[in-house]
């Protein structure tokens, strides 16, 4: 349903600041005469181009999840998306949800992982609470799963209950999902907008956010939310500004959606949102840098344990095989710094080289294919890795002496490196990074590869922060009023991340949440 629409072709700035409050703080309003400033007392946009009761901006898991909870509720949804299509980082991820199996059990393992982080106790208990509602959430929209595995810290206490699901179906296990979830959305005729993104929020002189200014089909459209707005619109992988600012090492890659870039960070700050766990990027992983996507890597994915990852001076910097997935525990390894005398700072192991062998080459790809932007989305990596030979990517060497000649890295340190490993190898124990016994595999025929590899994310999780409603609050943990979010965007994760939990935590059970609570809200 639309109200009356406006009679211009679009929205100009300065109409729009003459009609409406805009955000705490927007930049809109700097340097206005008085006459002008007093536009922030006027509550409402005269005339709007789209309505709805609640409007989500971001198409992916969360959105698709918050979206329908709205709907449930009985109100009428519209989501906006900025990209051509839905799914978001969702649709290139591992597409697991987690789901506990006992409640009380799975609380106090997820209270462990907040060590370090300023989540509270009843966020973990409202998170845990609902998300174990997830089996009967993804019965009800017709999915069928399958357990594949746990706790992504099996020592902490609970573990036991903390359980990981992939979607059954004919595809990828994110595609699979995101199908699910798609369909669910389709079949309650929730409209979605598409190359549509949000630019900012409309708030009222009681600071409620009423609407969203975006932009569609090359103009500015005012669209009025009579209930609540969700912000779901992902993380900063692709905001150089943002990763300058919060992420140790630079360059830091990405294998999420081109399509976050902050959007909803911004949005939010303009409208006095708190930040919460902005230094908390899932990772570092390491992969190779896609060449025609700038931010965007293919993730490391050798298929045998005969590898081993050093830095520019030809020595091992890490546990190889046992990386602590989705945390920052190994950061170390790779993010490493050394100082000079003449006030320079270098990062070694920033790129890194994967060195392997003729046997690890012939078993298959060596980056993971089965998720990720890029190995998706844009690039098809050879079965054999003789394409990636050819263009470079990968760089091949008859002798050690002659790879490392090759690669840029000293001859007698990488052949000194490397047979050090092959003795761990045969004595069966690792002693500088401790890689148990089964993964240490030789490194022994020839040829000898190397490929340069990046330290990377899939999310950057943090964003502004969340209360157990999913109300997005301002730095005193006030509720910005009619503002929810779900998803990756603020995430509870603030140190230590359990594998598929946002997805089974931030987008299925925040999803629920933000979705229920602002159809709740009173219309205006």
């Amino acid at each position: 349903m639309k109200s009356k629409r406006t009679t211009k072709k679009d929205l100009s700035r300065r109409d729009f600041i003459k009609t409406t409050a805009v955000g705490v703080g927007a930049t809109a309003l700097a340097g206005l005469g008085s006459k002008e400033a007093k536009a922030q007392d006027m509550p409402f946009i005269e005339n709007w181009d789209k309505e709805a009761d609640v409007v989500v901006l971001g198409y992916g898991g969360a959105g698709a999840v918050a979206a329908m909870a709205a709907a449930d509720a009985g109100v009428q949804v519209l989501i906006l998306e900025k990209m051509s299509k839905g799914g978001g980082t969702t649709r290139v991820s591992g597409g697991g949800f987690m789901t506990p199996t006992n409640v009380d059990d799975a609380i106090t393992y997820y209270d462990a992982l907040r060590q370090g982080s300023t989540t509270s106790h009843e966020m973990i208990e409202v998170l845990v609470r609902e998300a174990a509602k997830n089996f009967d959430y993804v019965k009800a929209l017709g999915g069928q799963y399958v357990d594949y595995g746990g706790a992504q810290f099996p020592a902490f206490p609970g573990a036991a209950a903390v359980r990981k699901y992939h979607i059954i179906g004919p595809s990828r296990d994110a595609e699979n999902l995101w199908q699910m979830l798609d369909a669910g959305v389709k079949a309650r005729a929730i409209e979605v907008m598409y190359d549509s993104p949000a630019k900012e929020l409309v708030t009222n002189s009681n600071r409620e956010v009423i609407g969203v200014i975006a932009e569609s089909k090359g103009r500015k459209v005012a669209v009025k939310a009579k209930r609540a707005v969700i912000l779901t619109t992902g993380g900063y992988e692709f905001n150089e500004a943002m990763l300058q600012d919060f992420v140790i090492s630079r360059p830091y890659l990405t294998t999420a959606s081109p399509g976050n870039t902050g959007d909803g960070i911004s949005m939010a700050q303009k409208v006095g949102a708190a930040l919460w766990h902005m230094t908390m990027p899932l990772g570092p992983y390491l992969g190779f840098a896609y060449p025609d996507l700038k931010g965007s890597y293919l993730s490391l994915g050798v298929p045998t344990r005969g590898y081993i990852v050093v830095d520019k001076y030809s020595q091992r910097v890490i546990n190889e095989v046992n990386s602590g997935a989705h945390s920052m525990l190994w950061a170390k390894g790779i993010q490493t710094f050394s100082e000079d005398s003449k006030g320079l700072v270098e990062f070694p192991a920033i790129p890194a080289y994967v060195v392997f062998d003729e046997v690890s080459r012939a078993r298959g790809p060596v980056i993971a294919t089965g998720s990720g932007y890029a190995a998706i989305n844009l690039y098809t990596w050879s079965k054999d890795n003789t394409a990636e030979i050819a263009k470079g990517w990968i760089v091949k060497g008859d002798t050690l002496e002659e790879l490392a000649t090759k690669s840029g890295l000293d001859p007698s340190a990488l052949v000194a490196t490397v047979n050090k490993y092959n003795g761990y190898c045969a004595d069966k124990n690792d002693p500088d990074f401790g890689r148990s016994s089964a993964t240490l595999v030789p490194i022994t025929t020839p040829p000898y590869y190397t490929m340069k590899v990046w330290p990377g994310n899939l999310c950057t999780e943090g964003g502004p922060k969340r209360n157990p409603k999913a109300q997005v609050v301002d730095p005193w943990d006030n509720p910005i009023p009619r503002l929810y979010s779900a998803g990756e965007l603020g995430s509870i994760a603030g140190f230590l991340y359990q594998g598929a939990n946002d997805i089974g935590g931030e987008c299925m059970a925040f999803g629920r949440i933000a979705g229920r609570n602002a159809a709740a809200e009173a219309p205006w």
